[in-house]
């Protein structure tokens, strides 16, 4: 039982990754491979650190809206075209 007052914890337990997220990773993965850049490459273009763009590829990670249309930009594609599995 809480006790009143007392925040609650969030759990630190990464949720397990379903059909969805594998997809979209596997997606990210071909883009980015496709258009010849590395782990790396594609982190410095995002601004956002090599271990991100690492987890979200063994889909570790989920992307937010600000990061799905970054990466549309990079690949020179919508949106649309990394979501719709």
């Amino acid at each position: 039982a809480r006790m009143e007052g007392i925040p609650h914890k969030k759990s630190t337990k990464r949720r397990s990754p379903n059909w969805r997220d594998k997809q979209l990773a596997d997606k990210i993965r071909w883009y980015r491979r496709n258009n010849d850049l590395t782990q790396e490459q594609l982190a410095e273009q995002l601004m956002v650190n090599l271990t991100y763009v690492s987890s979200v590829e063994r889909y570790k990670r989920g992307l937010s809206l600000p990061i799905l249309y970054k990466l549309s930009r990079v690949f020179k594609i919508k949106v649309k075209d990394l979501l719709d599995f």
